[in-house]
């Protein structure tokens, strides 16, 4: 049973995304005369100017997909989102297999960036379609292009830094951020190991520490949700927010602290959260394991 008041929150934010958003952008957004999507408009309408961002073709595209195949089976919803796939497939492609950053109204390359938005983009877009359309080829372009993005992202050089790492060596969260939500877009689509290696990483991540939870009776919950995890200290599982604030601060910030003086830097907050990625290794994964169970034996000793 859902708890009071959420059956009339869906209604409302369904009613805003089919009665309100939707017929905004459908059709005003359809470019019938170049193809994709025009998506610099005025609150009336109005457009804007006619240069098209490639990630947001990879995204209309997928909205509609999903519309389609988790909303209704609306013909408008599948065509559109074919037309989408169609102009990407077509204009925002360059010669080595990368995409562009954002292209004119009629498909010709304005700017290709270092980063990989638009493929994640495109990757989600084209596994959602291949699942309306029943197309084996899209599902199979898009975890090709998922394999390529994270070539990319993991070879040494590939992708320039975005800072001299010489002066201030830094690593960014937007990408292995991106990933783990494209990697649960595309095992949709398709049944590959690399699309189920992260969720499995994290589940063997969540399983060690409640193990150390366990073995000591601990005041705490390891929560598990995907690719993300955290350990509560509440000796009962945080349902609503109020659960939350009253879970224990002191140990919560002792634990972070610990981790900061071990070389895991997590966000600071009432639990530990973490996001595991494709660009995690097992053993970087079960770092914070070692250090959560370092933790628990200074504060039991």
């Amino acid at each position: 049973m859902l708890p009071h008041g959420i059956p009339e929150l869906l209604n409302v934010y369904r009613d805003g995304l089919l009665c309100d958003t939707l017929p905004f952008w459908i059709p005003r957004a359809i470019d019938r005369e170049c193809g994709g999507y025009i998506t610099s408009l005025d609150q009336d309408g109005t457009i804007l100017h006619t240069d098209k961002p490639v990630w947001f073709q990879g995204r209309f595209a997928w909205i509609l997909a999903t519309l389609y195949n988790t909303v209704e089976r609306r013909p408008e919803w599948l065509e559109l989102a074919r037309h989408g796939i169609d102009f990407i497939t077509k204009h925002c492609f360059d010669a080595d297999g990368r995409m562009f950053f954002s292209v004119t109204r009629e498909g010709r390359p304005l700017r290709k960036r270092r980063y990989l938005f638009s493929e994640c983009f495109a990757v989600i877009a084209l596994a959602a379609y291949g699942i309306a359309a029943d197309d084996a080829s899209a599902r199979q372009r898009a975890l090709d292009l998922f394999k390529m993005v994270l070539k990319y992202h993991t070879t040494p050089g590939l992708v320039p830094p975005k800072t001299i790492p010489g002066t201030r060596p830094m690593k960014g969260l937007a990408m292995p951020m991106i990933l783990t939500v494209t990697a649960q877009e595309l095992r949709k689509a398709v049944d590959d190991p690399i699309t189920r290696e992260v969720i499995d990483r994290n589940h063997r991540l969540v399983e060690a520490c409640r193990s150390v939870v366990a073995q000591h009776s601990l005041p705490a919950n390891v929560v598990e949700f995907g690719a993300k995890g955290c350990v509560t200290w509440s000796p009962e599982p945080i349902r609503n927010y109020r659960d939350y604030k009253a879970t224990d601060f002191d140990l919560a910030f002792a634990q972070w602290i610990h981790g900061i003086n071990r070389g895991v830097l997590l966000p600071p907050g009432l639990d530990e959260q973490w996001l595991i990625s494709v660009m995690h290794t097992d053993e970087a994964a079960m770092t914070y394991a070692g250090v959560f169970a370092d933790f628990v034996e200074e504060l039991v000793r």
